[in-house]
């Protein structure tokens, strides 16, 4: 396998993950890249509008509102212009819009970015997001990044065009998964937020500390709490070895399963969500929970 250098500290040379060479490793900065000698499947999902049920949907659509909560609570703003890059749907974009905020979304996928757009919403596609840069400096006071920077497969460009976007008191939070979270120790390559088909970057504390550094970012770290993947994910680490589960917990083809549903909903919710959320819990205090929380400024 030919040596690649670290996209992250850019100094030091990747070394095969687990054995294998889908994911390349930095033994310094404890990043992980996705091998680009292996095709992937980026944004194959269709951007269909339901693709939970209406249960799976209500449950993201509450996540998501405490997401924009929590935003709000940060950044003590209530008024301003707001960017969400990797908006999805545009539940976040459509949330800022109706509080008064003159917000834009972005997209990689183009199905999704239409459906989003369809709502009234403004939302751009990757395409046009090099020339917003360049027409839009110093534009946004909040700009918020969740679960899109694993994605990208230049995230140095990506964290320079957000600071170049932000005004100067303006702060980027962004969301990633936790490559060194307990979680993913336990499941290794069964892990929830693994998802090679997807993500290019796999980051840890340490290399999202450079990559923002590097950029002349000022920045903390909130937490690694996530209510959307944490005890879910937990559970899915802990029973990784049974494949059929698994693909049940991640909401794939769920009808196509014959079991016991009122056992199953006994097993999950009596006996193994609690136990994963506070397995959960005991790893988000000692930083290794699922996901990397950060707000950076100018």
């Amino acid at each position: 396998m030919k040596k690649t250098i670290c996209w992250i500290c850019s100094q030091h040379k990747l070394e095969s993950y687990m054995g294998g060479s889908l994911i390349l490793f930095c033994k310094f900065c404890g990043h992980g890249q996705t091998n680009k000698d292996y095709e992937c499947d980026i944004f194959k999902f269709d951007g269909a509008m339901h693709r939970f049920g209406f249960f799976g949907e209500l449950i993201l659509r509450i996540i998501n509102y405490g997401r924009c909560l929590s935003i709000l609570a940060r950044v003590k703003k209530w008024r301003g212009a707001f960017l969400d890059c990797g908006c999805g749907r545009g539940e976040i974009v459509n949330f800022f819009s109706k509080l008064g905020w003159k917000s834009v979304g972005t997209e990689l996928n183009n199905r999704t970015a239409k459906d989003a757009r369809n709502k009234g919403l403004k939302i751009l596609v990757s395409e046009e997001f090099p020339n917003f840069v360049l027409k839009n400096p110093g534009t946004f006071d909040l700009i918020t990044t969740f679960h899109n920077l694993e994605h990208v497969d230049n995230p140095d460009l990506f964290i320079s065009d957000c600071k170049n976007l932000l005004k100067s008191n303006g702060k980027l939070i962004l969301e990633v998964p936790n490559f060194f979270a307990l979680q993913s120790i336990l499941a290794r390559e069964n892990w929830l937020l693994l998802d090679t088909k997807n993500h290019f970057n796999h980051f840890t504390k340490k290399s999202l500390s450079i990559l923002l550094s590097k950029n002349g970012l000022k920045f903390r770290f909130l937490n690694t709490w996530s209510l959307k993947f944490g005890p879910l994910g937990m559970l899915v680490a802990i029973l990784s070895n049974n494949n059929r589960l698994k693909n049940i917990l991640k909401f794939e083809d769920l009808n196509n399963h014959k079991f016991n549903l009122f056992s199953f909903k006994f097993l999950l919710i009596v006996l193994l969500l609690p136990f994963s959320f506070l397995v959960e819990i005991c790893a988000i205090s000692i930083g290794r929970g699922a996901v990397l929380k950060v707000i950076a400024y100018k």
